[in-house]
């Protein structure tokens, strides 16, 4: 099934621009999702940086209360007195302003002697201080009872080392809260083996699929699924030795990319738009171009049925248009100049430029059917083979030219049939006098090539529809006429009826000869009577 144009163009805009904004919303797409990824993945990174400032600090003011503490006199004594009353009294105090209940006091065994803590009870031996003090270290995260506590280890000098003074920090559910409120993103801390949750500030079944996931969620994932909503990025805490748990920052995306779709709505809107006006405009366009085609398929077609005007009733804007309709112009006067020529070719005479028989007919039928009046005048050149074969065929038709110069000064239709034969006719009757004057106009010697050409001419004359009804009737009775004044010698004859029967005996009497002598039956003989010169009395001649 074949399209028009304007369809044609529009599929082709329509396409183009489809494919285009798809490429556009791809790539502002792309670049969107890709800035809010590194937004995401900057925000963690500064997430990291608070949790770990955090901790530090946090390690930092433990530090400097444990040196006022372990620099206290009364506490120096209580220590050294094994004053247990007042140990407690004094870890009571400072556990209150370090916002920790992780205060112990443990021997060089790494025994402890008294705790302010539920996690170290009298008399307990510790793994985790003995490791510190084998490492050469003061601080570090040990895994106790499922519970991360970061242990920081102090001797106690009196005036030699005879205890160590352990302050912890555990990170229970209120610390990481706490943490939560100043990093603003999810903490979770899980076992380094299996990825058991230890503890969180997510729902449990969340973070276990948060630490689950393979990879970070899409833009796809957040939006349609609403599901898998989370960034996670395992924070790396400086120490001096290995973690015994994961820490995980967890930062909810949600918001991220409600606002990353609210952005691709509005450019998804905005192209809409646009498309729709592009449409529109490609409408216009293809209408603006098939528009003008079709008026030329129009005018084309009218040319092709003979009609022709104007190709297009308004310029058209388009210069491709504007060239096709002179194009198109151009071709129609291109073929009104060859039918001319061709009509022309095939109503008159070559030679004379004389209407031929052919169109001398078609206006006879026509006067006919208008029951209108016509004297025909059949002209003969006399002699017409004879004036070719003295002064040749260039002079013969150069005097055809001449007479028809001659005849088309008269009022009416001229027409050359064939040789020396010439047809007038003229709706109004010519009389005998302007008949001889006419003869007398054509008589006159043609002079070509300096020689001058004696013509003589006769007249054969039919008045129609009286003579001659019908252009057959017309050429056949017209032929009897001409005969007739070439045979009589006279210059004018007129149609009568008894010409028709004089010149049927004529060709009767002439074809029965021509069979006579075809037959060889000796029905006709020839005598010769020979002439004889009286001088010599011989026979000089002679004749039949």
């Amino acid at each position: 099934m074949q399209k028009t144009l304007s369809q044609s163009l529009f599929q082709t805009l329509l396409l183009g621009i489809v494919i285009a904004s798809l490429l556009i919303i791809g790539a502002v797409w792309k670049s969107a999702n890709s800035l809010v990824v590194k937004n995401i993945d900057q925000d963690i990174i500064l997430a990291e940086k608070v949790f770990d400032k955090v901790v530090d600090d946090r390690q930092e003011v433990i530090r400097n209360v444990s040196n006022v503490l372990l620099r206290a006199f009364d506490f120096r004594t209580a220590v050294g007195t094994q004053d247990l009353p007042s140990i407690n009294a004094a870890f009571t105090s400072y556990a209150d302003r370090l916002n920790t209940n992780i205060i112990a006091l443990v021997n060089l065994d790494h025994q402890v002697v008294v705790s302010y803590s539920p996690l170290f009870k009298e008399g307990d031996k510790l793994k985790s201080t003995s490791e510190l003090v084998s490492k050469g270290l003061n601080s570090g995260f040990f895994a106790i009872n499922d519970e991360l506590v970061q242990i920081n280890l102090y001797g106690v000098e009196i005036p030699t080392l005879r205890y160590y003074m352990i302050i912890g920090v555990e990170f229970d559910q209120a610390l990481l809260e706490e943490l939560k409120s100043l990093v603003d993103a999810e903490i979770i801390i899980s076992d380094v083996h299996d990825n058991h949750v230890l503890n969180t500030t997510l729902d449990k079944d969340i973070a276990l699929d948060v630490l689950q996931a393979n990879g970070d969620p899409s833009w796809f994932e957040v939006t349609l699924k609403n599901e898998h909503t989370y960034f996670a990025r395992q924070v790396n805490i400086s120490s001096g030795m290995a973690l015994p748990v994961n820490i995980t920052l967890a930062l909810d995306t949600s918001a991220s990319f409600e606002a990353f779709t609210n952005i691709q709505l509005t450019i998804l809107a905005f192209t809409l738009i646009a498309v729709l006006t592009a449409l529109g405009l490609s409408m216009i366009l293809a209408r603006n171009v098939s528009r003008p085609v079709s008026d030329l398929v129009a005018a084309v077609n009218k040319v092709a049925a003979g009609n022709y005007g104007n190709t297009l009733d308004k310029p058209s804007k388009l210069k491709e248009i504007s060239e096709l309709a002179i194009a198109v112009d151009s071709m129609q006067e291109s073929i009104k100049a060859r039918e001319r020529h061709i009509l022309y070719q095939a109503q008159h005479d070559v030679l004379t430029g004389l209407f031929n028989r052919n169109y001398v007919e078609d206006y006879f039928i026509g006067q006919m059917e208008e029951e209108n009046s016509l004297q025909v005048i059949a002209i003969t050149v006399l002699g017409f083979r004879t004036i070719n074969d003295l002064y040749g065929y260039s002079n013969g038709d150069n005097a055809l030219k001449s007479l028809a110069s001659r005849l088309q000064r008269w009022p009416g239709i001229s027409a050359r049939l064939a040789g020396g034969e010439i047809l007038y006719l003229s709706q109004e009757a010519l009389s005998v006098e302007q008949l001889e004057t006419l003869k007398h106009i054509l008589e006159q010697p043609v002079e070509t090539n300096l020689i001058a050409i004696p013509v003589k001419v006769a007249m054969a004359v039919l008045n129609c529809p009286e003579d001659a009804a019908t252009s057959e009737e017309l050429f056949r009775k017209m032929n009897i006429v001409t005969d007739e004044a070439i045979h009589t010698g006279d210059w004018f004859v007129s149609y009568k009826p008894e010409l028709e029967d004089k010149y049927t005996r004529r060709l009767s009497i002439t074809s029965e000869l021509k069979k006579a002598l075809a037959s060889h039956q000796g029905e006709l003989s020839m005598v010769y009577q020979p002439k004889i010169d009286l001088a010599t009395m011989k026979v000089s001649s002679m004749e039949a």
